[in-house]
């Protein structure tokens, strides 16, 4: 949105972004005029966070600057809690009730003044609050609230803050009195200081007793570990366990050296054993496997000898197979007694069998040996196992009697040192700079109200006007309507009152007291300009929706035009609204144009005879009662331009009543609801769209527009009607 047309609108509405803000003003002065004067006090309490008066600090007492911010945020949240607060509450109702002069004063019949100053000064010594259950309690509380000295109605106006990187907090309220201000601040800072100490006493009692009870539990618990350790050692045979574990260990190694070569020893005999033992094993295997076919041959020769006696010996073949056999048998027999009688053979083998059962003997003996090595280095490594487990026992008692005595040690020192803060408790946090009562008020904020009040209305009326004109999607400007429509604009007229509008006189008046009547005239010569110029005779006038102003166009362009003496004619061919028709009281005469053999005839009447063209003309045309504006008048109805005009060609009388006049102007109905226009448009040398400033752009009038862009060479260009000349300044 154009900044400077913003900036018109602002201004056309200065009387409200003016009016509204100086009644808030005045508003708001009626409201503050009687506020009662404040005074301020302010005190300041070290806290000693940032700093040590001990000397310097050592190497794990560096100062931590997180740590002491979150002090700094824990003071503070003290001081604001309800206990710290109420006790200065407390004290500040026990002053009115006791001093002659109370800071406050109220209508008010307080019985029993006594009792309750006891209560409350009981509450504040043993940092207490009031209950809100008991009677007597709850009537104290009605009380502080009348006298506006509840801890919630203070805090309103209490603020507690550290002042910049500094060491310091910053007390300070106003109130009405300058002795309750400073009175406020001081006694606060006094509360919470006292408080402060009653919780440090309290928490290092808490934590001497603590230590004092962890002092003896791990005093029981070395006690316990000390009496284990002695009872293993004195269960255990074995004091000295790092030597004789020593010696073991040497003995088992020495044991294993000759383990190791009295497995080589069996190892050798195993071998020769075997080695013997095969060439005895082969001598009387093959000594038997002799023995053996022997008998077998006998066997077969006999079997075979029964079976030839039975046969009757007469088995020839059966009688040499016997005699084979034999002869086999007979080869064996020499074989044997050829072993029998080699005797150093018999000798050799003798020596063998000898030399086997020696190495026999000797193999069982050094199995033997090697068994005993076995079963003395498994003994040793057994007790060797046992010493270890018994030294490792006794480490890890001494390691656990080693770590309860340290224990037992660190308690001690806290529990020293939990005593030592019980019997000094040192305090660093003090009242350094007691409030004072301040004889001059603050401020007032009235003024401050008021400015506020006048700024922010003033500012909300802008925004308000800016945000109407932002969500209002009227045209209502020419800049608008570019912006909207990307079309060229021809002309504007502004918006007059057109009922009882006489253009004839308004023409003659070069006097006009009306300015809008002014513009007027100014405008719509502007336009005739711009037709007048155009070299084109023919117009259709139209628009995208109904009540535009196409036919008030029109009028106020013909009637211009008519004043530099051309010749117009105007023809209502809207045949949805014939407001043209009806406004200069036509007739209906559009529906008898025909045409005859390329001759335009001009014809009315039932009997439709022929008459001469002047004739014809003065039966369709109507004379407007203005000089040189004349109009064909037409019917309501439902049928379009191209309907009314079928079987008639409407291209000849158009070119036939260009002769007669010099402008032509036609009305369409609107585009987004009918197809008239788009039938007209043939007929005619250009368009003129006719829009009103008080309509909005919606998707229909997209469409309508894209199809007037689409005209090209035809579109004149738009004139925007009713526009209020406030938005052309």
């Amino acid at each position: 949105m154009d900044i400077l047309y913003l900036l018109k609108v602002l201004l056309r509405r200065i009387w409200i972004i003016l009016s509204i803000p100086l009644i808030a003003g005045l508003t708001a002065y009626f409201f503050t005029k009687d506020i009662e004067r404040q005074y301020k006090s302010t005190s300041q309490i070290s806290t000693g966070f940032t700093s040590s008066d001990q000397g310097p600090l050592s190497s794990d007492q560096r100062f931590n600057y997180r740590e002491s911010v979150l002090k700094f945020n824990n003071m503070i949240e003290t001081m604001n809690t309800e206990i710290v607060v109420s006790m200065l509450s407390y004290n500040l109702l026990i002053h009115d009730l006791k001093e002659a002069t109370p800071f406050r004063t109220r209508n008010i019949t307080v019985n029993n003044k006594e009792q309750i100053i006891e209560i409350l000064e009981f509450k504040i010594e043993n940092f207490e609050l009031l209950s809100s259950v008991a009677e007597e309690e709850k009537i104290i509380n009605d009380l502080l609230i009348s006298y506006g000295y509840a801890n919630w109605i203070i805090k309103q106006e209490l603020k507690i803050k550290r002042i910049g990187e500094t060491d310091f907090i910053k007390v300070e309220t106003q109130t009405e009195n300058p002795y309750l201000s400073a009175y406020i601040v001081n006694v606060l800072a006094e509360e919470y200081i006292r408080f402060y100490n009653y919780a440090k006493v309290s928490s290092n009692d808490q934590s001497f007793l603590f230590y004092t009870n962890l002092v003896n539990e791990k005093k029981n618990y070395l006690d316990q570990k000390t009496s284990e350790l002695n009872s293993f050692k004195n269960e255990s045979n074995i004091y000295n366990y790092g030597i004789e574990s020593q010696s073991n260990l040497m003995q088992i190694a020495d044991y294993e050296r000759q383990r190791q070569e009295q497995q080589n020893e069996v190892y050798s005999l195993k071998k020769s054993f075997e080695s013997i033992s095969k060439k005895v094993n082969s001598f009387d295997n093959s000594q038997n496997a002799n023995n053996s076919k022997i008998l077998s041959l006998r066997s077969k020769i006999n079997e075979l000898n029964q079976i030839y006696i039975e046969n009757g010996s007469k088995d020839k073949q059966l009688e040499a197979s016997i005699e084979n056999l034999r002869s086999q048998l007979q080869v064996e027999l020499a074989r044997i007694s050829e072993i029998q009688n080699d005797q150093q053979e018999a000798e050799s083998m003798s020596s063998l069998i000898t030399q086997r059962e020696d190495i026999r003997l000797e193999l069982n003996i050094a199995e033997s040996k090697l068994a005993s090595l076995n079963s003395t280095i498994a003994s040793l490594r057994s007790k060797v196992s046992q010493i270890g487990s018994k030294e490792a026992t006794l480490l890890a008692l001494g390691k656990e009697v080693e770590n309860a005595t340290e224990e037992y040690l660190k308690a001690v020192d806290k529990a020293n040192e939990a005593k030592s803060k019980l019997m000094v408790v040192t305090n660093t946090i003090k009242l350094m700079v007691r409030g004072q009562p301040n004889g001059y008020p603050v401020s007032s904020k009235a003024y401050m109200i008021i400015a506020l009040g006048v700024f922010a209305t003033g500012g909300l009326c802008v925004f308000v006007i800016i945000a109407i004109e932002f969500m209002d999607l009227r045209i209502k400007t020419p800049e608008r309507f570019e912006n909207f429509t990307s079309l060229k604009l021809s002309g504007i007229i502004n918006d007059i009152q057109v009922k009882g509008l006489n253009l004839v006189e308004l023409f003659k008046d070069n006097n006009l007291e009306d300015k809008k009547l002014e513009t007027y005239k100014h405008f719509v010569r502007k336009i005739r300009h711009e037709i007048d110029t155009s070299s084109a005779q023919s117009f259709l006038v139209t628009s995208t929706v109904e009540g535009s102003g196409k036919s008030f166009s029109i009028l106020s362009i013909s009637y211009s035009l008519s004043l530099i003496n051309k010749q117009i004619l105007i023809i209502d061919t809207n045949f949805r609204n014939n407001s043209l028709t009806k406004i200069l009281l036509a007739k209906y005469g559009i529906q008898n144009l025909i045409t005859e053999h390329a001759d335009v005839k001009l014809l009315t009447g039932p009997d439709m005879e022929e008459k001469e063209d002047g004739e014809f003309m003065d039966n369709i045309i109507s004379s407007t009662g203005i000089k040189s504006i004349d109009i064909i008048g037409s019917k309501v109805g439902i049928s379009s331009p191209s309907e009314v005009f079928a079987g008639r060609n409407f291209h000849a009388i158009m070119e036939y009543l260009k002769t007669k006049y010099d402008y032509i102007f036609l009305e369409g109905a609107a585009l987004n609801e009918y197809s008239d226009t788009k039938e007209l448009i043939s007929f005619v040398d250009r368009v003129i769209p006719v829009f009103s400033a008080e309509n909005s752009i919606h998707q229909m009038d997209k469409d309508s527009l894209r199809y007037l862009k689409s005209l090209e060479g035809k579109l004149l260009g738009a004139i925007l009607n009713k526009v209020d000349t406030k938005n052309l300044l």
